[in-house]
């Protein structure tokens, strides 16, 4: 699932590239959640989320007491409303531990208005050069209006 959300061709592209490995090395560590999606048995998508630190950051770090979320879909099952399911289910879980949930997105990917229908905010200053020479910027959804 980690290639469906980065976008690449292979898991070995996947594997070459430290800051994506980064996404599911280790994974069951303090923190981390994740939940996935099976259409008769095969894979169709997944969420999860990992805490990262101020040293040792996702590309859509904002502070260390709000983990980071990652989401994808096998191509066949977009827009069939298993990525909203997926998202609103992590959602859910992680606002009974944690403040808030960040992401970051590419620009031109279409589910920034998914996560802006969730309650995703862009993180105002956050445009940055993505890996791949596009732009990417981050979001975050707060659990409670206060703390924005």
């Amino acid at each position: 699932m980690l290639r469906h959300a980065a976008h690449e061709d292979s898991v070995k592209a996947v594997r070459q590239t430290p800051s994506l490995v980064s996404y599911a090395e280790h994974w069951g560590r303090k923190g981390d959640l994740g939940f996935g999606a099976f259409v008769e048995a095969e894979p169709a998508g997944a969420v999860w989320m990992r805490q990262w630190s101020a040293e040792n950051q996702g590309y859509g770090f904002v502070r260390e007491d709000i983990p980071e979320l990652a989401i994808a879909l096998v191509p066949d099952y977009r827009g069939q409303g298993i990525g909203t399911a997926l998202l609103t289910q992590l959602l859910e879980t992680a606002q009974v531990q944690h403040p808030a949930v960040s992401l970051s997105v590419r620009d031109r990917n279409p589910a920034v208005r998914l996560y802006k229908r969730l309650g995703f905010a862009k993180v105002e200053g956050s445009d940055r050069p993505n890996r791949v020479g596009g732009m990417s910027f981050k979001m975050v959804r707060y659990f409670d209006s206060r703390l924005i």
